[in-house]
């Protein structure tokens, strides 16, 4: 596990280049609030949306593109453990994770 503030960021996350990353995270369908948290050392992304009709995969790229501006599903578009591609190095992605954390903490 990293530690950037006090605040945690996965361990399974790898830099691709300087300008992108995977991030492995695991998405929950159906949930009444859409939070990002981290428990177990995973990612877990709670969605509002059904696993239906591919509506909650568009909501997962809608809520990751409001933080970071892009997002591609590069693996899992079936399944509930994702891998993410994400346009940002490993600095941002922290500072990013851990403002969200915070701000989801007064839900």
């Amino acid at each position: 596990m990293l530690m950037t503030n006090g605040c945690a960021t996965p361990a399974r996350t790898r830099q691709l280049s300087y300008d992108s990353m995977l991030i492995k995270a695991k998405i929950k369908p159906n949930s009444k609030k859409i939070k990002i948290l981290f428990k177990n050392n995973n990612l877990q992304i709670y969605l509002t949306e059904p696993a239906e009709n591919n509506r909650a995969n568009l909501e997962l790229i809608r809520t990751i593109k409001k933080i970071f501006g892009s997002c591609k599903i590069v693996k899992g578009l079936h399944s509930r453990t994702k891998l993410l591609k994400i346009p940002t190095d490993l600095n941002t992605f922290k500072d990013n994770i851990c403002s969200i954390r915070l701000r989801k903490r007064d839900c």
